[in-house]
C-alpha cells in the first residue's frame, strides 16, 4: 500500500472522526513519544476538564455503576484513611476522576462509544509506528530515552527507542506486534508477519519482562480467539514454534538486554527481587489495612519506607496495579473495580467478532504487565490513559455500532 493510499485513509479518519476525541487522544499520546514536543501539564488537564464538560453534554448520556460507585468511595475512603499530604493524594483522585470521564466505561452514549473506538485505532496506529520505528532506531544509534538515576546505575533497559523509557517501549510495542498479528490473521498479507516481528523485537530490545511476557500472554489468547477452535489454534502454535526455533540462531541476540536484567536480579537474590520488595510492602499494607487501604495513590511509609517513593514528586513506585487496588483502596475499592476489569475481559472474550479478539488480546497484554506496574491510578500516566481505554473499548464491545 503506497504512502499516498495511507495519507488519503488518515485524512478520511481525521474528516469522520469526533474532533475533540482526536486531539484529546493526539494530546495524550504525544507524550509517550520522544522526539515531539512536549505538552505543557496545564495544557493536558484543560484538555481533560474540556473533554469531560463535552461529554456530559452529549444526549442519552449513561452511567456505569461499577465505576461511579468506586469514584464516590474514594473521597470517603480518604477521609477515612488520612494519607499524608506529601502523596497528594486529592489532587490524583481528581486527575484520575477526569481520565475515567474521558476514556473509561464510566460514561456511556453511541458517539462517546464511537469516539472511544475512534481513538482506540489512533492508539493502534501509534504503537506500530512506535514498534516498528524503535526496531529502525535500534540499528540506527537513534534513542529518545529519558534515563533517571537508577537506569544509568543499573546500565540495563537503557533503549527506549522513539519514546521516553524503554518501559514504556514495550509494552506500547506488545500492542503494535498485536495489531500487525491480527491484520495478518485477517488478510493473508505476509509482510504484516513481519511488521508485527518487528515489533516484537523493539519489546525485547526494551528489555521489559513483564512486556515480553504481556505480549506472549496477550498474542496467545488473541491468536486462540481467532483461530476459532482448539485444533487450528495448535497448528498455528506449533508452526509459529517452529519457524522461532529454526531462526532462533538469527534472532536470538534481541534477548540479551532481557537475559541480563535477569541475571543481575538473580545474582541480588532472585528473579523479582527487583519488584519482590514492592510486593511484600503491598501485601503487608493490605493486610494491616484490609477494610479501606491506607489511602488512595499512598503507601505506608512506616511498612515500605522510601523503597520507590520520590519525597519531591509524591510519586510512588507500587510494583504491581493488581496490588495497589486492595492495599491502597483495600478491600471495599477492590470488590468495584475487580469485577468490572473481569467483566471487560469477559464480554471481549465471549464475543465472536474479530475486533473483540484483537481488543482481549491487548486487555491480556495490560492484565499481565499490571502484575508487575503499578500505574492503575494515575491519571497522568499515559500507560493509564491506554489501559482505561482499552477497558472502555472491550465494554463497548456489547454494543452494535453502524459502520
Amino acid at each position: 500500500m503506497s504512502i499516498t493510499s495511507k495519507f488519503q485513509e488518515f485524512k478520511d479518519f481525521y474528516i469522520a472522526c469526533d474532533k475533540p476525541a482526536f486531539w484529546l487522544c493526539m494530546v495524550e499520546l504525544n507524550q509517550i513519544v520522544g522526539f515531539t514536543p512536549s505538552v505543557p501539564q496545564v495544557l493536558i488537564y484543560a484538555a481533560l476538564i474540556g473533554y469531560v464538560i463535552y461529554q456530559l453534554l452529549s444526549q442519552d448520556v449513561e452511567f456505569n455503576h461499577w465505576l461511579a460507585a468506586f469514584l464516590i468511595y474514594v473521597p470517603f475512603e480518604l477521609l477515612i484513611t488520612a494519607p499524608d499530604a506529601v502523596f497528594r493524594s486529592w489532587e490524583r483522585f481528581v486527575l484520575f476522576a477526569l481520565l475515567l470521564t474521558c476514556v473509561s466505561p464510566l460514561l456511556v452514549s453511541e458517539q462517546i462509544v464511537r469516539n472511544r473506538r475512534d481513538m482506540f485505532r489512533m492508539l493502534l496506529a501509534v504503537c506500530v509506528v512506535i514498534g516498528v520505528g524503535s526496531f529502525f532506531a535500534r540499528f540506527l544509534g537513534i534513542n529518545f530515552m529519558l534515563a533517571n538515576k537508577s537506569d544509568l546505575q543499573a546500565q540495563v533497559g537503557m533503549f527506549g527507542g522513539l519514546t521516553i523509557h524503554s518501559m514504556v517501549l514495550g509494552p506500547i510495542a506488545g500492542i503494535g506486534a498485536l495489531y500487525m498479528a491480527y491484520l495478518a490473521y485477517l488478510n493473508g498479507q505476509k509482510w504484516y508477519w513481519l511488521l508485527s516481528a518487528m515489533s516484537l523485537f523493539s519489546v525485547m530490545f526494551s528489555a521489559s519482562r513483564a512486556a515480553l511476557a504481556a505480549s506472549v500472554a496477550g498474542l496467545t489468547i488473541m491468536m486462540y480467539r481467532l483461530s476459532g477452535s482448539v485444533n487450528k489454534f495448535v497448528i498455528t502454535a506449533v508452526v509459529a514454534v517452529m519457524i522461532g526455533a529454526a531462526s532462533f540462531p538469527i534472532w536470538g541476540s534481541a534477548l540479551d538486554a532481557v537475559i541480563a536484567k535477569n541475571e543481575a536480579n538473580i545474582r541480588e537474590g532472585g528473579a523479582v527481587k527487583s519488584r519482590e520488595k514492592l510486593w511484600d510492602a503491598r501485601f503487608s499494607e493490605f493486610g494491616a489495612n484490609p477494610v479501606f487501604g491506607v489511602g488512595f495513590t499512598a503507601i505506608a511509609r512506616h511498612v515500605a519506607g522510601d523503597a520507590g517513593f520520590d519525597e519531591r514528586t509524591g510519586m510512588v513506585e507500587s510494583g504491581s496495579s493488581w496490588l495497589i487496588i486492595l492495599s491502597m483502596t483495600g478491600l471495599m475499592g477492590a470488590l468495584m473495580l475487580v469485577p468490572l476489569l473481569f467483566r471487560a475481559f469477559y464480554t471481549v472474550y465471549r464475543d465472536e467478532d474479530k475486533f473483540s479478539a484483537l481488543v482481549c488480546g491487548i486487555l491480556t497484554l495490560f492484565f499481565v504487565h499490571m502484575i508487575a506496574e503499578g500505574y492503575i491510578f494515575y491519571g497522568g500516566s499515559q500507560m493509564a490513559f491506554m489501559l482505561w481505554l482499552t477497558v472502555g473499548v472491550a465494554m463497548d464491545c456489547q454494543y452494535e455500532l453502524e459502520e
